[in-house]
């Protein structure tokens, strides 16, 4: 058994687990990261780091390399198959409202290599290989069973950081129900060189369609040439099997680009979508975090960047805890990010799907009327762009006691 009872076990070495654990070791707090796979996937996966979760990223000293790393996007363009472009916006009107004006793409794999790196240099311990398989408490201490290649070990620490996933072993031992609903569509997303901007579709792009919506982003590879990562719904009639074949995904893409051209696809990745939120993310010394705590659609780029706003919060109060010895700041966290996921994971997401897949011929055309007003009015425009780069959800969790 291994014993440290001021230690922070973090289950999960993601993006959320991964911040939450520099975020405590930067002030002071000791930590140690359990992670059941042998390295960070490095396949496609969430990418975006919206304005405000790069503002709070920023003490954990990770500002120059997110910069040089990601690729800065600071426009936002809305597209409609009939019209064409409909509004573009701009990110730098946020000026003074946040450090960071824009977006950047960078795959997690990298911003988790990052914080790794800060980790090590810090002294922290992560443990790759180190899967959690069972877990249980008292009133001063956690325990958490994991298997290694070595075979099995017990962990002892004060805290425990569920940062596991959307599958998570810990929230199901600790039999936290998990309400909400699944969607019965189901989605792909690729990931392309081929370069959409030749057909005029900014770096971030949403395009509207009754059936054949998508959202283009993109991404940078580290070499010269970038990715473009598409995420579109799986039309009926194709199979399961079937939709996310090279060639299915390469014709689907057709309707984005012009006649004659074609698209070599390099990944493709099948995925079925989750509105869930945990009934509580604390169960006396457990704390609940990232996709373990709540599940969302993809559009909006909201699940990463929730996750690691969850990572940040949750250091700030388990640091209050570590000063005064008393956990009330514990319920306060479960109170900030319930309550914010609750009112904006399980909303927004859905309100863009489905400006995206409006059908109704009056309908769109009304959609994208109101589109382009609110791209006319400096005062609407700003506060669109507050809310979707989630700078009004931070400042809502802070003013929650």
């Amino acid at each position: 058994m291994t014993t440290r009872n001021d230690m922070v076990l973090i289950a999960g070495g993601g993006p959320v687990g991964m911040s939450t654990a520099l975020a405590l070791a930067l002030k002071g707090i000791p930590v140690t990261v359990l992670e059941a796979a042998a390295t960070f996937a490095d396949d496609p996966r969430a990418s975006s780091i919206h304005p405000a979760t790069l503002d709070l990223l920023e003490p954990l000293g990770l500002e120059e390399e997110i910069m040089a790393l990601g690729h800065r996007v600071s426009t936002w363009q809305f597209w409609d198959r009939v019209e064409g472009p409909v509004v573009k916006l701009h990110l730098d009107e946020l000026e003074g409202l946040t450090n960071h004006p824009f977006r950047i793409q960078l795959e997690q794999h990298v911003l988790c290599g990052l914080i790794l790196k800060r980790l090590q240099a810090l002294g922290a311990e992560v443990r790759f290989e180190t899967r959690v398989t069972g877990v249980s408490q008292d009133d001063n201490r956690v325990q958490v069973e994991v298997e290694t290649p070595t075979g099995s070990e017990t962990l002892t620490g004060a805290y425990l950081v569920a940062a596991d996933g959307g599958r998570s072993t810990i929230r199901k031992a600790l039999d936290i129900p998990f309400e909400g609903y699944s969607l019965s569509e189901l989605f792909v997303v690729v990931t392309t060189l081929h370069d959409f901007s030749r057909y005029g579709y900014e770096d971030a792009c949403h395009f509207a369609d009754p059936d054949e919506w998508a959202t283009l982003f993109r991404v940078p590879n580290g070499k010269d040439r970038p990715f473009w990562r598409i995420s579109m719904p799986v039309l009926p009639g194709i199979p399961r099997e079937e939709a996310a074949r090279f060639d299915v995904c390469a014709d689907r893409l057709r309707i984005l680009l012009d006649e004659g051209d074609s698209v070599e696809i390099l990944h493709s990745n099948l995925y079925g979508v989750h509105q869930r939120v945990a009934a509580r993310f604390r169960e006396g010394r457990i704390l609940l975090a990232g996709d373990a705590a709540h599940v969302n659609g993809p559009t909006g780029a909201l699940g990463m960047n929730f996750g690691i706003q969850d990572a940040i919060f949750l250091a700030d109060q388990l640091a209050r805890v570590y000063e005064t010895g008393a956990d009330a700041a514990l319920d306060r966290y479960d109170r900030q990010r319930r309550t914010l996921a609750e009112a904006i994971l399980q909303t927004q997401p859905q309100r863009i799907k489905q400006r995206l897949e409006t059908r109704e011929p009056e309908e769109r055309r009304r959609r994208n009327e109101a589109l382009r007003q609110m791209g006319a009015d400096p005062a609407r425009r700003l506060e669109f762009l507050k809310e979707q780069c989630m700078l009004n959800s931070v400042q809502e969790a802070l003013a929650i006691a």
